[in-house]
């Protein structure tokens, strides 16, 4: 589950277990709507900060604040996910989702703003 509050999201629990995962794969996908594909111009990509400033890998429960990110819109729908390790350092706040998360894996449900 996942949770919203102002600029400050909240990843209250793992569907199952979760292993503790890098930051620098964990990405939060901001979509213009919520129909459940990605296709190239549908969404992008936001950095994850922890709100606690730590600099290691997280585990459900956590809470952040994606940087760079303008904020909430709303009908946007956002959701967290694990890109590839090949993928993630080409990663940059603002690219274009779809190809990340054609092979990412879902870490939180759907927030819609």
């Amino acid at each position: 589950m996942m949770e919203l509050a102002g600029t400050t999201f909240k990843v209250t629990e793992a569907r199952g277990s979760c292993p503790a995962l890098s930051l620098d794969r964990i990405w939060l996908l901001d979509a213009r709507s919520g129909n459940g594909r990605v296709a190239p111009g549908d969404a992008v990509l936001w950095t994850i900060v922890p709100v606690d400033g730590g600099k290691g890998p997280v585990q459900p429960p956590f809470t952040f604040r994606p940087g760079a990110w303008p904020g909430p819109v709303a009908g946007h729908t956002y959701e967290v996910i694990y890109v590839s390790q090949d993928l993630a350092p080409q990663l940059k706040p603002g690219d274009d989702a779809a190809a990340a998360y054609e092979t990412a894996l879902s870490i939180s449900r759907t927030v819609i703003a």
